[in-house]
């Protein structure tokens, strides 16, 4: 089936009828990327029984002026959103011809300026550092993109991250225990593996994965997302293949079979874990999460708070809770 602007607004309908027949959708346009993100909603929705947001109608069209709540706003020094181009018959609003370059003494940059408007980004500088003293283990990274970097190329520098006793770990109003819990257990074979070949708590990597599943993955959204190649990341471990393809040997295309996933996620649990002076479950969890964490986050203490109960009573305890 392919999908186009015709039948766009009318897609959450043609969705149910092309899942149910296995029919292979294509999306050719802007249009039908955001009516299949609507199918894809309404399919998670209608599974769990819950009602249709607010501003939409039967077929998962916003109403004129309504802006979807789950959009992210747009954060400061973003681009704003491209103004419409001018229409071809409307003079008026043909865009200006562009100016003239200024000449030398009219306005040009002076050298000054320029030299630093090309100065390096902090992430760059720590980068630099890096290579300059090889053998050098308390150089600190601070920045997510050098985090990054250190992480990939197994290079040995510091990561600084404080406590951070506000953030209680309160599990979200979506998570499903459930969930998290059949996730560990179909995996636990290979957690066990991965996390002794590494010399990982295992333990840490069924919080992890339980958080991932039970918290991060609401209405199933994420593996309905990836079974149409929509997700970022890639359960089990919800790891994001574009960021860390590499770690372990692991491709980017080899992140969808689980073993090689486990290794992938055991493997930058480590290599976190190593680049901290004091590596509780919510520091390793909080950089986890995001890799730019200097604080311990949300997603940390919750990490820290299942590791706990899982760590004092053993899993088959945590499950048998039956609530996260």
């Amino acid at each position: 089936m392919v999908i186009g602007e015709a039948n766009a607004p009318g897609f959450a309908t043609l969705f149910d009828n092309a899942v149910a027949d296995g029919r292979r959708i294509d999306l050719m346009n802007s249009d039908a990327r955001a009516a299949f993100g609507r199918g894809l909603l309404l399919q998670a929705i209608r599974a769990e029984g819950a009602t249709m947001p607010t501003g939409f109608d039967r077929e998962g069209v916003a109403a004129p002026g309504f802006r979807n709540p789950l959009a992210a706003p747009r954060a400061e020094g973003d681009p704003a959103p491209r103004e419409p181009q001018a229409r071809k018959d409307d003079p008026a609003k043909l865009a200006p011809a562009t100016p003239a370059k200024p000449q030398a003494g009219e306005g040009a940059k002076p050298p000054e300026q320029i030299a630093m408007s090309r100065r390096p980004s902090k992430a760059q500088l720590e980068i630099d550092e890096a290579k300059r003293n090889p053998g050098k283990e308390d150089i600190v990274f601070t920045m997510e993109e050098s985090r990054q970097w250190a992480i990939l190329k197994d290079r040995r520098v510091r990561f600084n991250i404080e406590d951070n006793p506000a953030k209680k770990g309160g599990a979200p109003g979506w998570c499903t225990h459930s969930r998290g819990v059949e996730a560990v257990k179909k995996h636990d074979a290979i957690i066990e593996r991965e996390a002794k070949r590494k010399g990982v708590d295992p333990n840490l990597v069924r919080a992890i994965m339980y958080m991932e599943n039970a918290d991060g993955n609401p209405l199933n959204l994420n593996r309905l997302a990836e079974d149409f190649g929509m997700a970022s990341s890639t359960l089990p471990m919800n790891i994001k293949p574009g960021m860390w393809a590499g770690l372990d040997g692991v491709k980017k295309e080899e992140f969808k079979n689980p073993e090689a996933n486990i290794r992938a996620g055991v493997t930058l649990i480590k290599r976190i874990r190593d680049r901290l002076d004091d590596p509780t479950p919510a520091k390793i969890g909080s950089i986890w999460n995001f890799t730019g964490a200097e604080k311990v986050n949300e997603k940390g203490a919750r990490i820290q708070k299942i590791y706990d109960k899982i760590e004092k009573d053993g899993f088959r305890a945590f499950e048998k809770a039956g609530k996260c």
